[in-house]
């Protein structure tokens, strides 16, 4: 999986095929999910700005959504919380009708949460508990504070201190 170049010929299909990938077509096949397909997805695109701002800015199809909150065991009303829409309304939407793009911050600050925290767990079950457990160093739990884009920011960083060993 090659890098995005930081261009404009960057098209909605190919920041569209970054999460596709993440949330729907390697979630279930054992052989992806290994920690060097997220490693590369989060250095390749997760870790640029200028990336995560062109992602954060079109319109994704209702199946990402559905995938995220398959990939995060979340209920409904999590869903809701961190997304800001209920989840009724994806359910009402056809898999590849489009979201209006107002959403997909949200759906592009969890998905960097799920790509780092399956990368540092090794699984998306060791991750959804993790993301429930009360933590001290952030005085909530983790899916508490995906509700805002600065929380999911928190977290982001939380995960990234654990993988890199320093509160190991």
């Amino acid at each position: 999986m090659g890098q995005i170049t930081k261009n404009k010929q960057n098209t909605e299909k190919e920041l569209t095929k970054i999460l596709f990938n993440l949330l729907l077509k390697y979630r279930n096949e054992s052989a992806y999910r290994n920690r060097s397909f997220y490693n590369d997805l989060i250095s390749d695109n997760f870790q640029d700005n200028y990336i995560l701002h062109q992602m954060s800015s079109i319109p994704y199809p209702a199946k990402l959504y559905k995938g995220l909150k398959e990939s995060l065991f979340i209920t409904g009303d999590e869903y809701r919380n961190i997304m800001g829409h209920t989840w009724r309304t994806i359910l009402k939407k056809e898999s590849d009708e489009l979201l209006d793009a107002d959403y997909s911050e949200k759906l592009v600050a969890a998905s960097k949460v799920l790509a780092q925290g399956v990368s540092f767990f090794g699984s998306f079950e060791k991750l959804g508990i993790w993301l429930r457990k009360f933590n001290p160093f952030l005085d909530a739990r983790p899916i508490d504070l995906l509700t805002t884009i600065p929380g999911s920011e928190i977290v982001s960083d939380e995960l990234e201190r654990l993988y890199e060993g320093s509160l190991a």
